[in-house]
């Protein structure tokens, strides 16, 4: 996940234009942190090297409208739990929305 995010962010940082990712690589730091991995210093590393913007768009799970499907398989009291990490992960990398 981590590769796929820098390879991403690579190709699109000489866009001139503004760009928006579905997700970012702090959310790498929030799965890791969720699963228990213990890579984080690599993963902070490249959060301070591959630096989006310092401001993100982050909404949590909305539960009139969430629903589970083949792509999405994460229980709606899991995915807020997974929200609440991830807000944790962008603040501990200087991001605000």
């Amino acid at each position: 996940m981590l590769e796929r995010s820098i390879d991403l962010y690579q190709k699109h940082a000489q866009w001139a234009s503004t760009t928006f990712f579905d997700q970012g690589i702090p959310d790498t730091l929030c799965c890791a942190r969720l699963v228990g991995l213990s890579f984080e210093d690599e993963i902070l590393e490249a959060c301070r090297k591959y630096r989006n913007s310092r401001r993100v768009f982050l909404a949590p799970p909305w539960q009139e409208i969430y629903a589970t499907d083949e792509e999405r398989k994460q229980p709606y009291d899991e995915a807020v739990r997974t929200y609440a990490l991830m807000v944790k992960a962008y603040e501990t990398v200087g991001m605000r929305w």
